[in-house]
């Protein structure tokens, strides 16, 4: 191995250089002109983006296996190098390598993907990249009320996915339970002031519910899930103040 570095360095490696350049290039310009034709021919954004950065990753990989096999065309080098290299970055930064098996783990198994609404690590927001080492997410929450968006960027590592439970409020079911609740005298009349909130809330309800009982059942095949009611309900319960209602529902 040390043998072959000596030869190697000693001699003239302008053909090689001008061909890895050339490779490049040409990946380069492949990759510009696909993200410019996706543009054009495909609208939705989350589509657009998921088939551009799979083309990306493509080339990537491509140029770099054709780099590799110029500059090293014997199979035995190549793989002597790789393991050298995959040692020695191991060694140094453990937290890079988790990164990486976590990127493997999240492009497989997929606990969220790219548009997902995730919170991991007290840490919540949309989820609008996933790199090699960062998921990079849209924040929502902290000071900005309605679970809306801040505006800030933020990049989490992707080891974390090995650290901390994953909630993820889009993938599966798209709907998550909520609860209004709003406190009356006792004196005054509950039981009508409970009817009001529920005949509110079945109102919209209704909007919803074919959407609702059609994801649910598709959840089930994947999940052991099951809810007994999907329609809204008030709970009584009295407080300090009086008399609380809380309303659950979808």
């Amino acid at each position: 191995m040390i043998e072959w570095f000596r030869i190697n360095i000693s001699g003239d490696h302008a053909e090689e250089l001008l061909i890895s350049l050339a490779i490049l290039v040409v990946g380069w310009v492949i990759r510009k002109l696909t993200g410019e034709v996706l543009i054009r021919k495909i609208e939705d954004p989350h589509h657009r983006f998921t088939i551009n950065r799979r083309v990306g990753r493509g080339l990537a990989i491509a140029t770099l296996i054709l780099v590799v096999a110029i500059w090293f065309p014997n199979l035995k080098e190549i793989v002597a190098i790789l393991s050298l290299f995959g040692a020695g970055l191991a060694i140094v930064n453990r937290e890079v390598i988790l990164s990486m098996v976590a990127w493997l783990h999240i492009i497989t198994r997929q606990p969220y993907g790219v548009g997902d609404r995730i919170e991991l690590n007290d840490v919540s927001g949309d989820v609008i990249d996933i790199s090699l080492l960062v998921t990079t997410m849209m924040e929502t929450r902290e000071w900005v009320q309605g679970d809306q968006s801040t505006g800030r960027i933020m990049r989490i590592p992707n080891n974390w996915v090995f650290l901390y439970a994953v909630k993820n409020y889009t993938q599966g079911f798209e709907y998550i339970w909520n609860e209004l609740s709003v406190t009356v005298s006792d004196k005054s009349d509950w039981n009508m002031a409970r009817e009001i909130m529920m005949s509110l809330a079945q109102e919209s309800s209704f909007i919803v519910e074919h959407q609702v009982k059609s994801q649910l059942k598709t959840m089930t095949q994947e999940y052991l899930v099951y809810y007994s009611t999907l329609t809204p309900f008030v709970y009584v319960a009295t407080n300090e103040r009086g008399i609380q209602l809380t309303l659950r529902y979808l």
